[in-house]
């Protein structure tokens, strides 16, 4: 009779114990159940954003990562000669500030993005990470 005791007992407890976690995964679920799903970044990959560069009215792109890390030095040094060969060559095309673009590829200092309106629509560039928004 002894044994068929701690059977009840180890039995009621396995009840007990299913019960709480059953009743823990249900207030889990209906409190995950009411939040909104994030929404996407701006700066995502496949998202809509704007160009928002500060205190400029026109930015400029670059056609790939290579053009835009020859444009960011030229900028550095103040290289005007360079940044206009850049954009004499093609390499670089500007946009106006507050244009639409789609995102289509990220590196750790930039973005590129695809022109959605204007002009530029259709072309692709780089510019930094912090101006797409």
């Amino acid at each position: 009779m002894v044994e068929e005791g701690k059977k009840k007992k180890t039995a009621i407890g396995c009840v007990v114990l299913l019960a709480i976690v059953i009743i823990i995964a249900v207030v889990i679920g209906t409190c995950l159940a009411g939040q909104p799903e994030p929404s996407p970044k701006p700066s995502d990959v496949g998202s809509e954003a704007t160009i928002q560069a500060p205190n400029l009215e026109v930015v400029y792109l670059a056609i790939d990562e290579q053009a835009f890390d020859e444009w960011t030095k030229a900028c550095v040094a103040k290289d005007y000669i360079g940044m206009a060969q850049l954009q004499a060559s093609g390499r670089v095309f500007a946009v106006p500030n507050g244009t639409k673009v789609l995102v289509i590829d990220s590196s750790f200092a930039s973005r590129e993005v695809r022109i959605l309106e204007g002009d530029a629509f259709g072309k692709s560039g780089w510019l930094p990470y912090e101006w797409v928004k």
